[in-house]
Parts: structure tokens; sequence; C-alpha cells
């Protein structure tokens, strides 16, 4: 299944949707109903850093 991204919005801003990102979702297999296991060894935090979202994967499993 191929699907389009014609707009993006994050609150009340419209985001503009970049050149290929529709087909870089399609690639990546984002659109599947399985469903996808939390990753228990990382802590994610969302962050603002220069005014842009950034999600931040923190490794917290065992290091050895």
């Amino acid at each position: 299944m191929n699907i389009t991204i014609t707009g993006m919005r994050l609150d009340d801003h419209s985001i503009p949707v970049p050149v290929g990102l529709s087909e870089l979702i399609n690639r990546a297999g984002a659109w599947s109903i399985l469903e996808i296991p939390p990753l228990s060894e990382y802590r994610r935090e969302i962050k603002r850093v220069d005014g842009r979202l950034v999600t931040e994967l923190i490794y917290v499993g065992d290091a050895s």
C-alpha cells in the first residue's frame, strides 16, 4: 500500500511536507497493521532544539 502525505500539522501550525517524504515512509514500510514492539532498552525523549522537535533515543540497557 502506498500513501501520499499531503499535509502535516503540529498543534495549530501547518508544516510543509518535504519533497520525497511519502516515498521515504512508504519504502521504510511504515504503513503496516503489525504492531511494533517498544524499544525496551531505550528511553525516548522529545526535545525542542534550535526551534526543531528532535526525538532522542538514549540507551539504558545492559552495556555488557
